[in-house]
């Protein structure tokens, strides 16, 4: 994809944040099982896939009825307010845009899970910055456009301008709340 900047993989797309019962994100595993995704990955790269999920299907399979209790748990984005959100969302995606703008890893992935923790290396950040800062120079207005809720996540989009590429990219972020803390669960500018 060379017009967008893909600061995770492809897979969190499909995943993150998806808001999906316990008994679906079994089928999901399953079906992974049976095609050449799930061929070519393990059992330990499924769940860490689905682990951004409030229950990955191996808790599933393992104890349907707890696992389906932790539903129970989630913090409801679809009840907070359009402003409370954007006071949450705000200030992390300006720390992502600094951060990546300065190379600085420790402090873009400060407010990622685990999972997108795991994606995105050092080396990772470093090669995508400096892809987009050569095409496109570095971030600069960012306007707010939607926010689409779920029960335990919600996906916030932009409108973002950058200081060498003309016209209007999309900046957009998946916010999740785990163990008291609003984190990143999958971001991408395109």
């Amino acid at each position: 994809m060379k017009s967008s900047i893909p600061i995770i993989g492809i897979a969190t797309v499909l995943i993150a944040g998806s808001g999906c019962t316990a008994q679906q994100l079994y089928a999901i595993g399953q079906s992974w099982q049976r095609n050449e995704c799930g061929r070519l990955m393990g059992q330990q790269e499924r769940d860490r896939c689905l682990s951004s999920t409030s229950i990955s299907y191996a808790a599933y399979k393992n104890n349907p009825a707890a696992a389906a209790s932790r539903n129970d748990s989630i913090m409801s984005f679809e009840k907070m307010g359009d402003q409370q959100l954007w006071d949450i969302a705000n200030p992390i995606m300006d720390n992502l845009m600094d951060a990546s703008t300065r190379l600085d890893h420790a402090r873009h992935v400060q407010d990622f899970t685990e999972r997108m923790k795991a994606i995105v290396t050092p080396e990772y950040l470093q090669r995508v910055c400096q892809q987009y800062q050569a095409e496109k120079g570095y971030f600069s207005s960012r306007m707010p456009v939607a926010l689409f809720r779920r029960p335990d996540s919600v996906a916030i989009v932009w409108k973002q301008s950058f200081t060498k590429a003309s016209g209007e990219f999309v900046a957009e972020m998946v916010l999740v709340h785990q163990n008291g803390k609003y984190l990143v669960d999958h971001v991408m500018v395109f």
